[in-house]
């Protein structure tokens, strides 16, 4: 996958680009579907001294998703699971 890096508020953080990405969001009988020409997807390196600081830069999916799912990379998509 293509990384990159960005200038946050935390100073120069590294990411993964996902390009030509597709949300789908569930909504009871009905699919809705985004497509997205590329998220940026932080990986902050994580200390006890910004761990707090890190824990609240909003997401995508929202911390609360984050903490109760886990968030897997393939070659070619990124996968959400329980």
């Amino acid at each position: 996958m293509p990384r990159g890096k960005s200038l946050t508020a935390n100073g120069i953080t590294e990411h993964v680009i996902l390009n030509q990405c597709g949300l789908m969001y569930y909504l009871g009988n009905a699919i809705h579907m985004d497509i997205i020409p590329s998220i940026n997807i932080a990986q902050p390196e994580i200390t006890m001294k910004n761990y707090r600081d890190i824990m609240s830069i909003p997401s995508l999916l929202g911390m609360d998703y984050l903490r109760r799912y886990s968030l897997q990379f393939t070659s070619d998509m990124a996968i959400l699971e329980k």
